[in-house]
């Protein structure tokens, strides 16, 4: 394969726009910044699990009942 011929740099422009938009502090600028990365770092992981969270906390809709959801007691 051997070395790369050219690269992009659009994606880390991307990257770096959604950083600069929410990075908005004057005071703390550090803490802000740690803030921000956990923000971004944890939407991406929930993004990325398998299940969809609105099904999983579908709270509103009744729950369905069929024969394997009743226990039979002695």
């Amino acid at each position: 394969m051997g070395c790369l011929r050219s690269f992009s740099a659009r994606s880390m422009e991307g990257t770096i726009q959604v950083y600069s938009r929410r990075i908005k502090a004057r005071n703390n600028v550090d803490e802000n910044i740690g803030n921000v990365l956990e923000n971004v770092n944890l939407q991406g992981y929930i993004k990325s699990l398998p299940w969809s969270i609105d099904e999983a906390l579908n709270l509103m809709e009744p729950r369905s009942y069929s024969n394997k959801t009743f226990i039979q007691h002695n």
